[in-house]
């Protein structure tokens, strides 16, 4: 079976839905079948061409994503100066133990 609308048309329509984040509205716009278009949205996020999220979110992720790895990092350090501590405590206590022995 022929498709009636060739794979440029389609892509553009699936970018469309993504930016106004309203398939219906698109639908109607284009005088297409609401199933077509979700059709067209499943089949493009299956091979994997589909961006995956409007444009606000995908920044928004990489912001996250950014800020997590910043927040790894200071957790890490933070693990770090807390064991550097625990081992100068216990420092503290063998010598005060040795200057006052019980």
């Amino acid at each position: 079976m022929q498709s009636r609308h060739d794979a440029a048309f389609r892509k553009q329509i699936v970018d469309e839905c993504e930016e106004a984040g309203n398939i219906s509205l698109v639908c109607r716009r284009h005088g297409l079948a609401r199933c077509t278009v979700d059709w067209w949205v499943k089949q493009q996020r299956a091979t994997g061409t589909e961006k995956g999220a409007p444009k606000d979110n995908r920044n928004m992720m990489a912001e996250m994503s950014k800020e997590m790895r910043h927040l790894g990092n200071e957790n890490a350090m933070l693990r770090k100066l807390l064991a550097d501590k625990g081992v100068e405590n216990a420092i503290l206590k063998e010598l005060l133990e040795k200057a006052n022995p019980q």
